[in-house]
């Protein structure tokens, strides 16, 4: 696997295969030979296991928390670990808050897309010897914003009277009891690699992790993601705000991977 890393598309880098053909024609008599080169690039992607991860397909998993100050606990529901790029997929939060003086102000969902680039690994001592060792890693982050709420409590009342507007990119989800039960379903989520500003892709790349051609314990290039909820606080009648952060890992895939999990596993005869 290492040899033949699976294709990649980035502004770090980029792999790609084309199949190659020389045909080489002779003219004896002439003594002249006309070489013809032929030439294809070729879709390579690594798939996802059929046996094991689509278990993770189908499940759906849960993650809970609670916190002392503000005292509040909530649990998350993900349908699927495993998300594809430009799907929907849904997500669903029961929470509940225990303190008046501190109301949640509204949820708030990102997707975190994390690049780990290793550099180094090759060194000389001062006698110009080589020496290898485990390479550092380039990290480079970048956050897209999947969906924001806003609850609809005392201190959002008060900032409506004061500026008589709403704010736009906020979904309105509502009131909160205090000591009850408020279960949110948020659903048709979407991760969509196409920026509307610039009319291109973006920087969205699906789950790469391919072993390093000198290094077999290491990545050569790894692309992972987070889903990163946040519930924030506000207390009233003060500027003072609390701020919670749920992170779930998950497998972002395009349709390429997803539509070849079918294809039957290739056996030597």
């Amino acid at each position: 696997p290492n040899i033949f890393p699976s294709q990649l598309n980035t502004m770090w880098g980029k792999t790609y295969f084309r199949i190659e053909t020389q045909i080489i024609k002779t003219y004896p008599r002439k003594n002249y030979s006309e070489i013809t080169l032929l030439s294809q690039n070729i879709q390579f992607y690594r798939i996802l296991s059929n046996e094991y991860d689509m278990s993770l397909l189908k499940d759906a998993i849960f993650h809970r928390g609670s916190f002392k100050l503000p005292k509040f606990e909530y649990q998350i529901c993900l349908d699927s670990r495993i998300i594809e790029i430009n799907s929907n997929f849904n997500m669903s939060i029961e929470f509940l808050l225990f303190q008046k003086k501190i109301p949640i102000d509204n949820i708030t969902i990102f997707l975190i897309q994390t690049v780990a680039i290793p550099h180094g690994g090759i060194e000389y001592n001062k006698y110009d010897t080589m020496v290898t060792k485990k390479p550092e890693c380039f990290i480079f982050k970048n956050e897209k914003r999947l969906y924001s709420g806003q609850f609809k409590n005392e201190i959002e009342l008060k900032r409506k009277k004061k500026t008589n507007s709403i704010k736009n990119f906020y979904n309105d989800i509502g009131s909160v009891t205090i000591g009850e039960i408020r279960t949110i379903p948020i659903n048709d989520l979407k991760i969509s690699n196409y920026n509307q500003f610039l009319k291109t892709n973006s920087f969205i790349h699906p789950f790469y992790c391919e072993r390093s051609t000198k290094f077999s314990n290491i990545a050569r290039i790894k692309i992972s993601h987070t889903l990163s909820v946040r519930f924030e606080f506000k207390k009233i009648d003060s500027t003072q705000t609390y701020r919670i952060f749920h992170k779930i890992p998950i497998c972002l895939i395009n349709n390429q991977i997803l539509e070849n999990m079918n294809i039957p596993v290739y056996t030597e005869n």
